[in-house]
């Protein structure tokens, strides 16, 4: 069963606090409480001590279920690096339609990725700079007007279900036959395509490298 953990920061310190999470809303005054309550129970009598603080709501973030490969809980909103295949990705960590997803310029279902393969960099409230300088860089279309190769990096943004076959092609490699618009056909390497006229699997420019 996956354990229902918060973190958000303190009001008055503004450092991390975990716990349950609980929004207090008072109908006299329309206003709203927002607790992390911290309490731990006595080993021996099981007595409870209900402790809790007031906390940023913009900086309530939820546990995954999911730990790095330093067994750090990963928690929504952190900057995560990992691998698929042979491809690295730099992104934050979201829940999306009830899916936790880290978006980089697509996006990988976070449940697809091993433990050993993630490590927690930071997170976009304390190090949005972290994904600042990787988006400053984000390639175009007209990147990939050439007769090259390239490796697939992630997910297309239409693609984020853990069911798209997509998640299949991330690392892998191929030639590109085709650009429509804002997308580029890939001929994937012994990965047919025969629903494509020309063979390939259709990307964002965001979704891949050159080789």
């Amino acid at each position: 069963m996956k354990e229902i953990q918060y973190r958000a920061k303190n009001i008055e310190t503004e450092e991390w606090e975990t716990g349950y999470y609980v929004r207090l809303q008072s109908n006299k005054v329309y206003t709203k409480t927002h607790r992390i309550y911290t309490g731990y129970a006595e080993e021996d009598t099981g007595e409870l001590f209900p402790e809790y603080v007031d906390v940023n709501p913009k900086t309530v973030c939820q546990f995954t279920g999911m730990y790095d490969i330093n067994e750090n809980y990963i928690y929504e909103h952190d900057i995560v690096e990992t691998r698929i295949g042979k491809a690295y990705i730099i992104g934050e960590v979201k829940n999306e339609d009830g899916t936790w997803v880290i978006v980089d310029y697509g996006k990988i279902n976070l449940f697809d990725v091993r433990s050993e393969y993630i490590k927690i960099l930071g997170n976009t409230i304390d190090n949005k700079e972290l994904l600042d300088k990787t988006h400053n860089e984000k390639p175009m279309v007209s990147d990939f007007i050439y007769s090259g190769r390239v490796r697939i990096m992630c997910l297309p943004k239409r693609e984020v279900s853990e069911k798209s076959f997509y998640q299949e092609l991330i690392g892998k490699e191929g030639r590109i036959v085709t650009i429509s618009q804002d997308l580029i056909g890939v001929k994937i390497d012994e990965v047919p395509n025969p629903e494509s006229k020309y063979d390939c699997f259709w990307f964002d420019a965001e979704c891949m490298e050159k080789i």
